[in-house]
């Protein structure tokens, strides 16, 4: 993971073998009403985020807002995780 500050905004540069696109997306959403959001790059190598203030954001509030990005990145592969597992649980089970 690689981020660079501009004014105002963050660019997240992420590895998408590590981080699966629906993990990216879901943080994404969680981050529409924080920012403006912007998808770019190549799907097999590098996927770029880029996050720009709704209101102008001080350096502080940016590196704040990177930290947040990541923290909730990590909570939403997490889940994405935990429900795949339920999932494969309940179909061995013959719940679905």
């Amino acid at each position: 993971m690689k981020i660079t500050k501009k004014k105002n905004e963050l660019i997240i540069s992420l590895n998408p073998k590590i981080y699966p696109l629906e993990a990216i997306y879901g943080t994404c959403y969680i981050f529409i009403d924080r920012a403006y959001l912007f998808l770019d790059g190549n799907l097999n190598k590098e996927v770029k985020v880029f996050l720009k203030g709704k209101k102008e954001l001080s350096p502080k509030e940016l590196e704040k807002l990177a930290g947040e990005f990541k923290n909730e990145l990590l909570n939403t592969e997490e889940l994405n995780e935990i429900g795949i597992n339920c999932l494969y649980t309940a179909s061995k089970l013959g719940l679905l």
